[in-house]
């Protein structure tokens, strides 16, 4: 099970009301009403213990009825509505919120128009249809700003943002759910920013940042338990039980989805606990707890049952609902529609009562599969304390024959202790030859490159220009000679290597691009050291795949060094065709090939890993606007320095 996505909590009351035509709507707020208390409590209601709500959710939708009063009937329906999200019956869900909506646009309730068409964007979230949630958030969104509402302009950012980060643009997703955050938190709203973080959390991690994502979810959770947030904490609970699984944490791992399980247990939150114990049968396998790991699948497999049947019931009111739409298709023959209405209503009752009572059996069927599940626990755990107190036995005896060779035991530790000292020193040693064998891959391939171009320049211009050209690559060859036996070399005699090289490749394509070079003053250049040659082949794939095949305007190549902690980021960034163009380009070319120097800078990273707080590592970014259409290449480099 992946992580959760968070899509809102809590939702303030006041609506909006004013004229009657949509022309005319005006944002002026209704007085508060019975309707509004109870707003209050069932919202608590729903996000702790959803199945005490419903019947405060009936009563209040019974009297609104009963008066016919607008207001009343918006806000109940909407109520409903999101009771029926919140226990995954979308379509019964979207119903509702389609009722409250109706009325919303006829009566000028600006705000919970707002509201209701956030909600319908998160059904088609869950729904998978992330273009129509998006499209739904931005529809909200104009609508929000007409108004000044910042609440509900988060919340529209909010739905934009996650459904913007399921199409696979995160860089926009980032933006658009840390504005909405921003504004959550200027608000005061911590209950609503809680939401907001953990979908924050979630996008870190998709993209491998895992420290950030997990500073945002433990956020959350603080909020969570603070405001007394069951569900939001339940849901946080999980997805930092996930992340520590990812990180290879399990012991932890498991610690947390144990406490979101007892969370989502008073909830009745039977989805969430399928997903729960899902994730521990996977855990506890890790952990060869083999017996605990059986009771969470079974456990899983029982409430996944639950959440079958209702999803059926779901199915059937979908049912219902498509023929409700096509009923208002066909207004024109009402004699034959009321026929049909009356026929279909009665298969229709037929058929809720038939399902409903297999939902009963399902469900009375899984609560013994619980049943059943907790008498093995307990069997489980009454071995587990016999098998225990004879491990104590075991113990005690064992401990008596290890104080008796405790003379003999130290000796071998300080063996083992010498041997480990001379295998870090000997792995050491093989560690500096394998990058020794690297750096001597990347001399000649370069050299290579750079008699390529020489021969190329010689072929199509005067005997002036080849000598200058010449010249150049002399200077650049002495300058790799002179390094040829080091490991590592200072910035500055990197970066007049990389220089020379820019000018050859400038002289070759007969100055097609440009270059920049852009140093923070921070870094010592002259006092510190980098592994040689590593930089180039990053800006020799930018020049020969990105720059050279460009056809429209000049080509440009910024490099730039910054320094950050104990490493140093270099920053690659090219206006070329961009990846995409340039892979279509090389399958047409007959001398497509893939390149030996980055494959060896990346090798040559790899061994420098041996902090894990200080890591090197490389990132290729496609750079787009807004279309889509490419605008280069951005490289990113994290080289670790001592």
């Amino acid at each position: 099970m992946a992580l959760n996505i968070l899509l809102t909590g809590s939702i303030l009351l006041s609506c909006q009301s004013g004229n009657h035509s949509p022309e005319s709507r005006k944002n002026i707020t209704a007085g508060p009403s019975e309707t509004d208390t109870i707003f209050k409590k069932v919202n608590s209601l729903i996000l702790n213990y959803p199945d005490s709500a419903r019947p405060f959710v009936e009563e209040n939708l019974g009297k609104a009825l009963k008066r016919n009063d607008p207001k009343e009937l918006a806000v109940a329906y909407f109520l409903d509505g999101k009771l029926h999200r919140y226990k995954s019956q979308y379509p019964a869900a979207m119903q509702e919120y389609v009722k409250s909506l109706e009325i919303c646009k006829n009566n000028g309730f600006l705000k919970l128009e707002c509201q209701n068409n956030i909600q319908i964007g998160f059904i088609y979230y869950l729904e998978e249809k992330f273009p129509d949630a998006e499209k739904e958030g931005e529809g909200t969104l104009e609508l929000a700003d007409r108004l000044g509402d910042k609440e509900e302009i988060a919340g529209a950012l909010n739905l934009i943002g996650i459904s913007t980060a399921k199409q696979n643009k995160y860089d926009s997703a980032m933006v658009i759910l840390k504005k909405a955050l921003q504004i959550r938190l200027r608000l005061g709203q911590k209950d609503e920013a809680g939401w907001v973080y953990i979908n924050i959390g979630n996008l870190y991690n998709s993209r491998n940042n895992y420290d950030s994502s997990l500073w945002y979810f433990n956020t959350a959770l603080n909020l969570a338990t603070s405001l007394n947030n069951a569900y939001q904490q339940s849901i946080a609970l999980n997805n930092i039980g996930w992340l520590n699984h990812i990180i290879g944490k399990e012991k932890e791992a498991i610690q947390y989805e144990e406490k979101a399980a007892k969370i989502a247990f008073k909830r009745n939150d039977y989805e969430l606990l399928a997903g729960i114990y899902e994730n521990l049968g996977l855990f506890y396998a890790i952990t060869n707890n083999f017996i605990a790991a059986y009771s969470a699948d079974t456990s899983y497999t029982s409430f996944n049952d639950l959440v079958y049947g209702v999803n059926k019931t779901n199915a059937v009111i979908e049912t219902q609902i498509k023929y409700e739409t096509k009923e208002k298709e066909h207004q024109n023959d009402r004699l034959k529609l009321q026929i049909n209405l009356f026929v279909a209503g009665l298969a229709f009752i037929l058929l809720l009562t038939i399902l409903l009572f297999n939902r009963n059996r399902i469900i009375t069927k899984a609560k013994k599969k619980v049943e059943t599940v907790v008498n093995e626990l307990t069997i489980a755990q009454q071995k587990l304390k016999e098998s225990e107190k004879e491990l104590e036995n075991k113990v005690e005896v064992r401990t008596s024959e290890l104080a008796n060779a405790n003379e003999q035991l130290i000796h071998e530790i300080e063996e083992k202790n010498k041997a480990e000292a001379e295998l870090i020193e000997f792995n050491k040693k093989v560690a500096e030859l394998q990058m020794t064998s690297l750096r001597l891959q990347m001399n000649p391939h370069f050299i290579f490159n750079s008699l390529n171009s020489i021969q190329h320049f010689i072929y199509n211009n005067n005997k002036e220009e080849a000598a200058g050209y010449l010249a150049k690559f002399s200077s650049l060859i002495r300058q790799i000679l002179e390094h040829a036996n080091e490991n590592t070399i200072v910035p500055a005699d990197d970066l007049k290597m990389l220089q020379l090289y820019l000018e050859l490749e400038m002289l070759r394509f007969d100055h097609k691009f440009e270059y920049e070079l852009d140093i923070d003053p921070d870094i010592d250049i002259h006092n510190i050291e980098i592994p040689s040659m590593l930089i180039q082949p990053f800006v020799e794939n930018a020049i020969l795949h990105g720059l050279v095949p460009k056809e429209n305007g000049k080509g440009k190549i910024i490099i730039r060094l910054r320094k950050n902690k104990n490493s140093i980021e270099c920053i690659i960034e090219d206006n070329g065709i961009g990846r995409d163009k340039s892979v279509e380009v090389n399958a047409k070319s007959i001398r497509n090939k893939k390149s030996l120097g980055i494959k060896v800078s990346r090798e040559r990273l790899a061994m420098l890993n041996t902090d894990e707080e200080n890591e090197g590592s490389v990132a290729i970014t496609d750079l787009k606007d807004l279309k889509g259409n490419p605008l280069g290449t951005r490289v990113e480099i994290r080289i670790p320095i001592d």
